[in-house]
């Protein structure tokens, strides 16, 4: 495992004011981590985007500097308020897995705000007032878990010379338990389709109007994990959430959520 990371670091003029205070104070406590700021203005192409009165560049450059991307171990995406709406729609405009992992770097940002950012291909999140010895063991453990996705996908396992064979019946194994366990029955389709967000957030919305349907989104999938965790037993999802069974209900019935969805063998 690599003991030096090299993070590529987005970076916009809104985020001068304590950005470059992280990299500095980061830097000074580890010689392991090294930042490289990668001002995203000079690269954004397409007409910019206003949310809230402030400018934001294009959010299809996510994509267009993919490739470029891969030069780092790692991406870190610094969030503030003001740019969780431009965040959240560019990491929508995704159009493949990212090949390194994407870390969130929250600052004056609850977590609860940011969650749904793992659906959108964020690995982890750090908050700028973090432990920089902690920051950089959980950096670490994200670019392994990803090299070791890389090494043993199915196209490398296909493209292996045959000297490799007994790691590839290994990996192989390894893969075939690891996606049983996550096999997406129909119940299971039905049931996240059903927890799907209707009106997805759209820049043009309100801080307000966006955090309600961000929250709504996250309370939705979190009962729905609960209760696929419980096998749809309301007292020991309640417990699981650490929440109050009756408050627990009341998100249920808000939600349209029923227990007896997720019981049975078949989801």
């Amino acid at each position: 495992m690599r003991e030096k990371i090299e993070c590529g670091v987005l970076t916009l003029p809104m985020f001068d004011s304590w950005i470059d205070r992280f990299l500095g104070e980061a830097q000074k406590e580890s010689d392991r981590l090294k930042f490289f700021k990668v001002d995203i203005l000079n690269f954004a192409i397409g007409d910019s985007f206003n949310i809230g009165g402030q400018s934001f560049p294009n959010p299809t450059v996510i994509n267009d500097l993919a490739v470029f991307f891969e030069r780092y171990d790692c991406l870190i995406i610094p969030v503030v308020q003001e740019s969780l709406v431009w965040t959240r729609i560019m990491l929508s405009q995704l159009q493949q897995v990212p090949q390194i992992p994407f870390v969130v770097l929250a600052h004056h940002i609850q977590p609860v705000a940011f969650l749904d950012l793992v659906g959108l291909g964020v690995s982890d999140f750090l908050l700028d007032n973090d432990n920089i010895a902690l920051a950089h063991v959980r950096l670490r453990n994200q670019v392994y878990r990803y090299n070791q996705q890389r090494i043993y996908s199915p196209y490398n396992i296909a493209s292996s010379s045959v000297q490799d064979f007994s790691k590839m019946q290994i990996t192989q194994g390894k893969s075939i338990k690891a996606l049983s366990r996550y096999a997406m029955t129909k119940k299971r389709k039905s049931i996240l389709a059903m927890l799907t967000v209707e009106q997805s957030v759209q820049y043009q919305d309100s801080f307000r109007e966006a955090k309600m349907k961000v929250v709504e989104d996250f309370e939705k999938r979190y009962i729905a994990y609960s209760l696929a965790q419980s096998k749809g037993n309301i007292c020991a999802a309640a417990q699981f959430a650490n929440k109050n069974r009756r408050a627990f209900w009341e998100l249920m019935r808000k939600h349209n959520i029923k227990a007896e969805d997720f019981k049975g063998e078949d989801w």
